[in-house]
């Protein structure tokens, strides 16, 4: 299991300048802005990690080397940049 998947980012919605928190925890749930995401894992490799919430939407983080360097949500349609939040 790729476990840089685990940890915490910000990303900002550029629409409402809101800067949100996205967290991968130990047992790979999803959380943002500290609220678990109900949804179910489907697809995890050095690339990306896919998650299926319970609406059918899509988050997909992706990654480069190994870091993960972005968010898209399948439900905005829109590609988040994130910035990893040290520990």
């Amino acid at each position: 299991m790729p476990n840089f998947y685990v940890g915490k980012w910000n990303f900002t919605d550029e629409l409402s300048g809101k800067v949100h928190l996205l967290e991968v925890n130990a047992t790979l749930k999803i959380l943002i802005d500290g609220r678990k995401l109900p949804g179910k894992i489907t697809k995890l490799d050095d690339k990306e990690l896919i998650f299926i919430d319970k609406y059918g939407y899509q988050l997909r983080l992706d990654a480069t080397e190994k870091h993960p360097v972005s968010l898209f949500d399948e439900a905005d349609n829109r590609v988040y940049p994130i910035v990893k939040i040290d520990n």
